[in-house]
């Protein structure tokens, strides 16, 4: 099940991304079961999860003008379903979209 939701402050991203130094910062503990990025924002297309990530534009204006400051993939070593966390920050109208969903839906 897809889970949306749009905000005027980040909810899963840094609060103060605008000021991280990169625009990508990969989890120190990365491995192959589960990957976290933050950062102060970068294109979908850039994105290292956008290939394991449905990826996509604003959901309050459907913009695709946005940059990517959270994404989370992870497998559940119990069930083996895949879990994918994102989100956006809209460069056209300025509003966060936070976007979770699950493989076993």
């Amino acid at each position: 099940m897809l889970y949306e939701r749009v905000n005027d402050t980040p909810i899963l991203g840094s609060k103060d991304f605008r000021q991280l130094e990169q625009p990508l910062i990969p989890n120190e503990s990365n491995e192959w079961t589960w990957m976290e990025y933050i950062g102060s924002g970068v294109e979908i297309a850039g994105h290292p999860l956008k290939d394991r990530c449905n990826m996509r534009g604003c959901a309050a204006c459907e913009s695709e003008n946005v940059r990517v400051i959270y994404g989370k993939w992870c497998v559940s070593a119990h069930s083996g379903d895949a879990y994918y966390d994102y989100e956006i920050v809209c460069l056209d109208c300025g509003k966060f979209t936070a976007r979770s969903y699950n493989e076993n839906d």
